[in-house]
């Protein structure tokens, strides 16, 4: 309990902000294709596998799957999603990470991507980096996971038949081999059980 004002303090230095990684504009896409996916060999209404990438439910019951729709809200041909409506999980956080990626003998490393939603309410879609991650599911928590800031992200605003462009994220100062997840954060709650839609994911080199 704070009894007054001059109880508050912050001195600490340490925060909890998530660190953010911005490595300044990109010009452009190089021709060399470090990872791809846009998702036409998959299986509808079943969860993404191959090509590398690790789908893993952190908690709750959703995975990432391949869809494909017509209409208003029509998909890029096949694309992904992952919605945690109706799940009666009380928490879901669910990741897509693309398979490891060498970011030192490459130069000019740029992800590009799109995305939709069905009315994303509280749920939330963010677009992660680490080059700590040991490929093992049971570390996933314990590694470092940084912000790729620079990223657009379909938000709860924007109309849910449009495809949102990412832009092209710069990825050049990062090394290491690494990673890029994209995390799902919802509840079976109306408030925060939104929808998001992935494709045409693109990392590329010069």
């Amino acid at each position: 309990m704070i009894n007054n004002p001059e109880a508050v303090i912050f001195d600490e230095t340490d925060r909890c902000d998530p660190v953010e990684i911005d490595c300044g504009p990109a010009s452009g896409m190089g021709e060399n294709i470090l990872f791809e996916e846009f998702f036409e060999s998959q299986t509808n209404n079943n969860p993404i596998i191959g090509n590398g990438w690790t789908n893993y439910q952190e908690e709750g019951t959703q995975a990432w799957e391949a869809y494909t729709s017509t209409g208003q809200n029509a998909s890029l041909g096949r694309s992904a999603r992952i919605a945690s409506a109706f799940s009666g999980d009380a928490r879901t956080v669910s990741w897509l990470i693309t398979p490891p990626l060498d970011f030192t003998s490459n130069t000019g490393e740029t992800l590009r991507f799109r995305t939709s939603n069905s009315f994303a309410d509280g749920s939330r879609l963010t677009i992660l980096f680490s080059n700590d991650w040991d490929g093992d599911v049971t570390t996933i928590a314990a590694s470092t996971w940084d912000v790729l800031a620079a990223a657009d992200i379909v938000t709860d605003n924007d109309f849910f038949g449009n495809w949102i462009d990412s832009g092209i994220v710069d990825l050049s100062c990062v090394t290491g081999t690494g990673y890029v997840a994209f995390r799902y954060n919802g509840s079976g709650n109306a408030s925060f059980d939104g929808t998001y839609e992935l494709d045409e994911i693109q990392i590329k080199a010069n």
